[in-house]
């Protein structure tokens, strides 16, 4: 981070409240609260090396996509990170994927450290960066991206999704992306 500039961070934990996102029925997981958790362990490493950190949410609240745009946008966030876990009716799918939106600025670039940071400290199956509409994506003025840590519909996947241990090493490797990004290192 340069002396000169505070970098503003937006942390979105994706769902919350009455949308608890994608639910593995066997485990009792809920989506809502493993971004939430993944999230909050993020912002602090952020907050202790000197980000401003902006959380969409830092409870089981629902917000709307809309509000977490807002958030974002009007506090001029430098970059919007969105959590989520995947799910698929094919309970084998598994494995991590960074989104970004085509014309977003340098989102491509954020999507990549973040993807190479994850598959480097999680070991989970590389699904690649990908491109989408998604609304969070759209309506930031930021260079923003959507995680989708694994699948919570696998069983074996969502265990490990479940685990401190997991998530610990997850907001880790997105912090380390962060890092890279703001340095302005390129892949």
């Amino acid at each position: 981070m340069t002396a000169s500039k505070k970098y503003i961070i937006c942390l979105d934990a994706g769902h919350g409240g009455k949308d608890s996102g994608a639910y593995n029925s066997n485990l009792k997981l809920r989506e809502s609260d493993i971004n939430l958790r993944v999230a909050l362990k993020l912002a602090d490493l952020l907050k202790k090396n000197g980000y401003e950190v902006i959380l969409t949410r830092d409870r089981d609240i629902a917000v709307t996509l809309g509000m977490r745009c807002s958030i974002a946008n009007q506090k001029k966030a430098d970059l919007f990170i969105s959590i989520h876990c995947n799910s698929a009716e094919n309970k084998q799918a598994r494995g991590t994927e960074t989104y970004y939106y085509r014309t977003s600025k340098n989102g491509g670039n954020l999507a990549r450290l973040v993807q190479r940071e994850l598959i480097e400290a999680t070991k989970f199956q590389d699904r690649g960066v990908k491109t989408a509409g998604y609304y969070v994506l759209k309506y930031t003025k930021m260079s923003s991206v959507l995680i989708e840590l694994g699948f919570i519909s696998n069983d074996e996947e969502a265990k490990i999704l479940a685990s401190p241990d997991y998530q610990d090493k997850a907001s880790q490797a997105i912090f380390e992306a962060i890092q890279k990004y703001v340095k302005g290192v390129r892949i």
